[in-house]
């Protein structure tokens, strides 16, 4: 079982992680970079895929090599490949 759960990544292809803690945080790891940032709406380079975060007062704290830690009222999260959001 364990080897399954540590192979994760290699069946989803991408390298990070994506941990929320209730509606208030998120923790996100190998953010590569922050692609449009306010208080409603997040976009994230997390690698193979796009991470998209919604909701009320958001705020990006720790934001580091390692990835990022999003606060606020989060309403929604969402993820799409690199190649369906029309990145390079």
């Amino acid at each position: 079982m364990d080897n399954i759960i540590e192979s994760g990544k290699d069946i989803f292809s991408f390298g990070t992680s994506l941990q929320i803690y209730d509606n208030r945080k998120i923790v996100l790891s190998c953010c590569k970079r922050i692609i449009e940032y306010n208080e409603m709406y997040l976009r994230t380079d997390a690698g193979s895929v796009i991470v998209e975060i919604f909701g009320d007062d958001l705020s990006i704290d720790d934001y580091n090599s390692e990835g990022i830690t999003v606060y606020g009222k989060i309403k929604s999260v969402s993820l799409c490949s690199r190649k369906e959001s029309g990145l390079k």
